[in-house]
């Protein structure tokens, strides 16, 4: 686990405008995704995390990427309908620090071999949504395309599986508290945390710092990535990690 948690804002991109209601000073809805990123970075965002959400995508997340990597200077993810190792060297060379593999992943998983031998452990990230099944032998199903689709494997094990292929970090998303602001799931987090041996980033349900604090709890995980709240302007990044430190989490001093 590294020394200090991470906060990772999260941006949807369609036709290369932020899609999801943002509210930073003048920033609006569809505004320029640098825009936000540098309100986001000024606030004290640790990273920043761009998905395209658009059905085809293109080049709009590249040309995003390039735009942001110009004036923003802190680590930046991408992700979004990646399917091959070509399209992962595309972030990458437009201005992505890493790239993250969701779906592709669970349909190829050869693909996540071959994007680690192309280009390293440090430059992916393991993307896993997963819903609660209801099963006591097999507690949370891995769920692809955008939650849309079963797909039968038991989350517990595939990010053990993707771990031993080399992926440099794993993102687990509960898409049952997603959207939700009432937590996240702690039992997934606690469990994730003692599976995953690399670093543990999750995702859904934050509603409040208290929340964050609880993920963030020591051996558990290594950073959240949060949309809804900071988004909507209920609470700034700068504040909430100023939260934290006050509560002994090790983190990077936010603005207020």
């Amino acid at each position: 686990m590294s020394l200090c948690r991470r906060i990772i804002p999260v941006l949807d991109i369609a036709k290369g405008g932020v899609v999801k209601g943002v509210e930073l000073g003048e920033v609006e809805d569809s505004a320029d995704p640098v825009m936000v990123a540098r309100a986001y970075e000024a606030q004290g965002a640790d990273e920043i995390a761009f998905i395209d959400v658009s059905s085809q995508r293109g080049d709009v997340l590249d040309d995003v990427l390039r735009a942001v990597s110009e004036q923003v200077f802190i680590p930046v993810t991408a992700g979004g309908g990646i399917h091959d190792a070509q399209e992962v060297k595309r972030m990458l060379t437009a201005g992505a620090d890493r790239v993250m593999l969701n779906t592709a992943a669970v349909l190829k998983p050869e693909l996540v071999t071959e994007c680690v031998e192309k280009f390293g452990s440090e430059a992916l990230i393991g993307a896993v949504d997963v819903r609660r099944t209801g099963s006591e032998d097999r507690p949370w199903e891995v769920v692809t395309h955008g939650g849309r689709k079963s797909s039968g494997l038991d989350a517990r094990a595939w990010v053990q599986q993707l771990a031993d292929y080399g992926i440099g970090e794993i993102l687990v998303t509960s898409l049952d508290q997603d959207g939700g602001r009432e937590g996240f799931d702690q039992q997934l987090v606690e469990t994730m945390a003692d599976i995953v041996s690399v670093p543990l980033v999750v995702a859904g349900g934050a509603g409040r710092p208290e929340d964050v604090e609880e993920a963030l709890a020591d051996g558990l995980a290594d950073g959240v990535m949060i949309a809804s709240i900071f988004h909507s302007g209920e609470y700034n990044i700068g504040n909430v990690k100023n939260f934290l430190a006050a509560r002994g989490v090790p983190i990077r001093r936010g603005a207020d």
